[in-house]
């Protein structure tokens, strides 16, 4: 197994923007509750911003695989960090509680169609041999961007101002679209397959391929996180109102 040093230049590109999109979504973890509460008062809308951003990841991660396998994984890549970078955009500038949403959820768009395919690129660079340490390694620093965000966003919060936050996220997912589109390497992996429409998967036979039990677990663990995540922020909700 190879050391990390020698690993491919585009790994460490991946790696920076893995990092940065993790830490820009989750520095407005710490405060969005209350920006959201600031906007609407009564409390009916809040809990639209704090799902926006997943129910619109949930209905568009699904069929991504299937679009980039017409379109290529860089293309889709590339347009998610950049649909990202304008969703944090429209946070920033949000004057109201529907645009705060509307930003969110074209925010999650983009984090669907960035997510479902690093992974996948990530798989196509690597070997067998070398696959678990690069992805789990890659996972980490992810995660490790996601721990550090909410204590720095709230401290950036209480120094700059809730809307700062998101004009610094809008900054760190920008360079990470800039990197992603000029990078010549990015260019060589996750090329479309040319595969004719008729011959490529369909959503169904896609979803029977997922009926292996080690799959179907590893969905259920990730479900059930997903679902005790939001409960957490729905605990949050009432102390608002």
């Amino acid at each position: 197994m190879k050391n990390l040093r020698t690993y491919p230049r585009i790994y460490y590109e991946l790696l920076f923007i893995g990092f940065s999109i993790f830490l820009g979504i989750r520095l407005s973890g710490a405060f969005l509750p209350i920006l959201a509460k600031d906007f609407d008062p009564s409390g009916a809308l809040v809990g639209y911003v704090m799902s926006a951003w997943f129910l619109a990841r949930v209905f568009i991660e699904m069929p991504s695989g299937l679009i980039s396998d017409r379109i290529g994984l860089r293309r889709l890549f590339t347009l998610g960090i950049g649909l990202s970078a304008v969703g944090s955009l429209m946070c920033a500038l949000a004057s109201s509680i529907y645009f705060l949403i509307a930003g969110r959820a074209l925010w999650g768009f983009g984090a669907a169609l960035f997510f479902s395919n690093n992974t996948a690129m990530l798989i196509d660079l690597f070997d067998s041999e070398q696959r678990g340490r690069a992805v789990g390694t890659f996972q980490g620093i992810e995660f490790i961007g996601s721990l550090i965000s909410a204590p720095i966003g709230a401290l950036l919060a209480v120094v700059t101002g809730y809307f700062f936050v998101f004009y610094i996220t809008f900054g760190l997912i920008r360079v990470s679209c800039l990197l992603a589109f000029l990078s010549k390497e990015l260019r060589t992996i996750g090329k479309a397959t040319g595969i004719a429409a008729t011959s490529t998967p369909s959503l169904g036979d896609s979803l029977k391929s997922l009926m292996q039990w080690e799959l179907l677990v590893i969905c259920v663990i990730s479900f059930t996180d997903v679902c005790h995540e939001r409960g957490d922020v729905h605990r949050i909700s009432p102390i608002l109102t």
